[in-house]
């Protein structure tokens, strides 16, 4: 059987699942990445939101007490200064000419504008966050130092403004913090991809294995006698033949007698019923003996690592066990059958197809001489040296 076809159908199966699994992996890591980063910016969005809810509850305050706006605003930058979510999490608000009003990390805020600060990008972000607010509030990309860093990284904000006190709200979320959370939910994802691609594998290889089984049978059997094909003969007679220098290496050419009367007196079924129940017959009596071929038609061939000698003793043995068989046509009617053999063992300087045409040859004779006989290469020589 040529193996290597299938094999390699298997490889190139493999392949295709591993980049199949590539594709999915690039997928499945911008999804990751769309769907995190969606998250945290809803995430800040909220936050900021929440911020504002509380500066209004302390605006309302206020005028319900009667308390002035600098007081009421001192108030809520108490809070903001005080208020955090998940790690790095913090607000911090600005009015409208650019000044730091309030921010967790800085213990005095300075009266001076940062509207012209640039980033180490060029981008004038305190403009884009006025300009944001000034729009309804948005997203804002920037670089700002983390809680007790001093280089700037990058950062996306959110910002909305307080229309009552005219304060700009920001709270963002550091990039860096975002691409750890998406390489560890990635990471997560990849280890269960991973744990299915290799399942996959598995149970394609637990499979493929029944599938190579059955294609490997059907590619060295015969689908009627189930004996080895003469494909799979093809194969296999050529190595044994090569391998047979010090060893005894014999053919035996079976044919059934008068196959053609059983055909046409019973009809095909019937026939084909005969060849099958005749080579498992055949292929029994051989044993220990395993490399049993349908040749051809009725034609069944054997081949032995055995001397000539001991061969004839083997055919004859099938011989006896085909003849005693009783086989049974239409009704249960029973009959009997008969094969005839010829056997001929590899000499010095004989090739493969030598051989096999002196075994037909004396399966032949075997015939000429009456059927339900074995006839030996060595004792047709014999006849025609007499």
């Amino acid at each position: 059987m040529r193996q290597p076809r299938y094999q390699n159908h298997i490889i190139t199966l493999s392949l295709v699942s591993v980049i199949n699994m590539v594709i999915l992996l690039s997928v499945i890591v911008w999804h990751i990445h769309s769907a995190v980063v969606k998250e945290r910016k809803d995430l800040i969005h909220s936050q900021v939101e929440s911020a504002l809810g509380l500066a209004n509850k302390i605006f309302q305050k206020s005028l319900a007490d009667g308390a002035s706006s600098a007081e009421a605003e001192q108030e809520l930058f108490k809070y903001i200064g005080a208020m955090t979510f998940q790690e790095n999490g913090y607000f911090w608000v600005l009015d409208r000419q650019g000044k730091m009003l309030a921010h967790p990390n800085l213990a005095n805020m300075s009266t001076k504008s940062l509207i012209d600060v640039q980033d180490s990008e060029g981008r004038f972000f305190i403009r884009d966050m006025l300009n944001t607010a000034d729009q309804g509030g948005g997203f804002v990309h920037y670089e700002w130092p983390k809680p007790g860093g001093r280089q700037p990284v990058a950062k996306i904000g959110y910002v909305e403004l307080f229309k009552p006190w005219q304060l700009v709200f920001v709270s963002g979320l550091y990039v860096d913090d975002l691409n750890q959370d998406i390489m560890e939910q990635f990471s997560l994802g990849f280890v269960i991809i991973f744990v299915l691609f290799v399942l996959s594998i598995f149970v394609s290889l637990r499979l493929s294995k029944g599938y190579l089984k059955e294609f490997r049978h059907k590619a060295t059997h015969d689908s009627l006698t189930l004996l080895y094909s003469r494909g799979h003969l093809n194969d296999v007679a050529p190595r044994m033949f090569d391998k047979a220098a010090k060893t005894p290496f014999s053919i035996v050419f079976f044919d059934l007698d008068k196959f053609k009367s059983i055909n046409d007196e019973l009809g095909h079924k019937y026939g084909d019923s005969v060849l099958s129940e005749a080579s498992m017959i055949i292929k029994s009596a051989l044993l220990p003996h395993k490399n049993v071929f349908r040749y051809g038609g009725e034609e069944l061939v054997a081949l032995l690592k055995a001397t000539e000698e001991e061969s004839f003793d083997i055919a004859e043995k099938v011989r006896l066990a085909i003849a005693e068989h009783e086989f049974h046509g239409p009704k249960g009617k029973p009959f009997h059958i008969t094969v005839s053999a010829g056997i001929a063992q590899k000499k010095a300087g004989d090739s493969l197809v030598e051989l096999l045409k002196r075994a037909d040859l004396c399966m032949y004779i075997a015939k000429e001489r009456g059927r339900n006989k074995v006839v030996m290469d060595s004792d047709v020589r014999k006849a025609d040296r007499d």
